[in-house]
C-alpha cells in the first residue's frame, strides 16, 4: 500500500502524475478548507466561529492515466481530484470548505451532501458548525470554531469558546478559549503526519482575538471584546488530498516460502 498527502499549492488548479505503478485498487480523501472567524463589533457583539471543511472518500477510481488536475482548498475553499473544477459526475472526488462568518452567528461546516464520491464504498462527512459569539455591551467572548470531518465521522461543533474536534474526535482536539486548534494525525505518525484539524478556541471576554484552525480543514474563531476595543477574527485553515492505493506485486519464488510487503507515506 502506497500512501501520498498532497498539501501544497492551495487555492490553485494542480496537475497529479499517475504513478507507473498506479492500480484500479485506490482510495481518494478530500478535507476542504476551514472557514475564518468574524471579528468581534465594539459594544455589538463577539465574533462568531468559521466552520470546519467537509470530507470526502472517493474508492476505485478505474483507468486513471497520465496528468490529473485537482485542487486543495484554501481558507473555506473547495477540494477535489480528477477534474478542472469541482465534480459532479465520473471517477473523481470533491469536499467543500466551511464557511467564513463577519457576524456575531457562527459559521456552517461544509455539508455532506454538497460534496462529491465515486464508488460504493465513498461517503462524506460535514465540518463541524462554528459558535455564536456573545451579544451585547460590554465583556463579550468570541465563538470556537468547527472541526473538519474526517475518514471517521463529521467534524464536531463548537460550543462557547471551545472549538470542535476534527474527524468525529479522532482528528484534531479543538482549543479552548485563546488557543488555536490541533493539527490531526490520522495519517502517519511522523513530523509529515497530516489528517482532520480541530477548530480554534474563540477569544476570550475582553480583548482577545480569535485563533486559528488546526491542519487540515479546521476553522478558525471569533475574537472578543471589552466593549471598547474589538479584536480581529482567526483564520481557518486549507483543505487536504490524500491518495491510497495497492501497487501490482510481482511475486518471485525463491523457494523460502516468504512474501514481504512495504507501504509508504509520502508527502507534497
Amino acid at each position: 500500500m502506497t500512501t501520498i498527502v498532497l498539501s501544497s499549492g492551495a487555492g490553485g488548479l494542480l496537475i497529479w502524475q499517475i504513478p507507473q505503478d498506479w492500480t484500479d485498487r485506490n482510495s481518494i480523501e478530500c478535507i476542504g478548507g476551514g472557514g475564518s472567524g468574524a471579528g468581534s463589533a465594539i459594544a455589538l457583539f463577539g465574533g462568531g466561529g468559521g466552520g470546519g471543511g467537509a470530507y470526502a472518500r472517493s474508492v476505485n477510481l478505474p483507468n486513471l492515466k497520465g496528468s490529473i488536475s485537482y485542487q486543495i482548498g484554501s481558507i473555506a475553499g473547495d477540494t477535489w481530484f480528477n477534474n478542472s473544477s469541482f465534480p459532479t459526475s465520473g471517477p473523481a472526488c470533491g469536499a467543500v470548505g466551511g464557511a467564513t462568518t463577519s457576524t456575531d452567528v457562527g459559521g456552517a461546516g461544509g455539508s455532506s451532501a454538497a460534496c462529491y464520491f465515486f464508488g460504493s464504498s465513498g461517503i462524506a462527512y460535514s465540518g463541524g458548525t462554528g459558535a455564536d459569539g456573545g451579544l451585547g455591551v460590554g465583556n463579550q467572548p468570541g465563538g470556537g470554531g468547527g472541526g473538519a470531518g474526517g475518514l471517521n465521522g463529521a467534524g464536531n461543533n463548537a460550543s462557547g469558546t471551545t472549538g470542535g474536534s476534527g474527524d468525529a474526535g479522532f482528528g484534531g482536539a479543538g482549543g479552548a478559549a485563546n488557543d488555536d486548534g490541533e493539527a490531526g494525525t490520522e495519517y502517519g505518525s511522523s513530523a509529515s503526519a497530516a489528517g482532520s484539524g480541530g477548530g480554534a478556541g474563540g477569544g476570550g471576554a475582553g480583548v482577545n482575538p480569535g485563533s486559528n484552525g488546526g491542519n487540515y480543514g479546521g476553522a478558525g474563531s471569533g475574537g472578543g471584546t471589552n466593549g471598547v476595543d474589538g479584536t480581529g477574527g482567526g483564520l481557518g485553515r486549507q483543505g487536504l488530498i490524500v491518495i491510497t492505493y495497492w501497487p501490482a506485486i510481482t511475486v518471485f519464488d525463491m523457494g523460502f516460502g516468504d512474501t514481504s510487503y512495504s507501504s509508504r507515506l509520502t508527502s507534497y
